[in-house]
């Protein structure tokens, strides 16, 4: 994971990290069913090199990105843990994502009749996915902060393009690379090829700095 991985080259010898997602637009029907179906499932944290289970909505902080502000909730399913350890080796590691409030609720074992009721009766009559409106005016917010036991941190904040054409962008942008890099074999995550792609991409903001405590538990 590219955020990761220049967040975490601020400092040395990161321990910690916490990764922040929000998004602002419409999402997928398929999205959605995805979401909705798996919302109570517990996925993991990260915790000394060894994944431990962890519950959705177990935590809540509060992030800013580039002047959004949101609050976002422990979300224990989302691949970055995976593709972030493996893109620093950091050994303790957090993933929160922004959801409306009753996602939240839902995540947390309420309202699951309503959650029913969008599966086998409402979701289909649900938009495919975002209209061109929310694709244009849509946007991607991203914060890492990473830590060091010697008290030392830095944050990562991105700003981009709607979730979906920002998906787009990054796989067009790793296509490239990939038939670029001939030497290359097995699995990789995007930050193997560097992070300077990142700063390429068309809308994409980056801002990067040393705080102290960057987000309020």
């Amino acid at each position: 994971m590219v955020c990761a991985q220049l967040a975490c080259a601020q400092i040395n010898d990161p321990t910690h990290l916490t990764i922040a997602y929000a998004t602002v637009g419409g999402a997928s029907r398929g999205t959605l069913k995805t979401v909705l179906k798996d919302i109570q499932k517990p996925g993991h944290i990260l915790k000394s090199g060894h994944y431990q289970e962890a519950l959705p909505a177990q935590r809540e902080i509060e992030v800013e990105v580039f002047g959004k502000h949101f609050k976002a909730v422990y979300n224990p399913w989302r691949a970055d843990l995976f593709t972030a350890q493996k893109s620093t080796g950091v050994k303790n590691i957090e993933t929160y994502s922004e959801f409306p409030g009753f996602v939240v609720s839902m995540m947390k074992g309420k309202l699951l009749w309503l959650r029913n009721l969008l599966l086998k009766r409402l979701i289909n009559f649900l938009p495919e996915g975002p209209s061109e409106k929310q694709l244009e005016k849509g946007r991607t917010f991203v914060k890492a902060i990473a830590k060091n036991d010697n008290d030392e941190s830095a944050t990562l904040e991105i700003k981009g393009p709607e979730a979906y054409k920002f998906t787009v962008l990054c796989i067009e942008k790793m296509l490239y690379l990939i038939t670029e890099a001939r030497d290359m074999s097995g699995f990789q995550t995007p930050s193997m090829f560097g992070t300077n792609w990142m700063k390429e991409l068309e809308e994409v903001e980056i801002k990067q700095y040393g705080t102290h405590n960057t987000y309020k538990q």
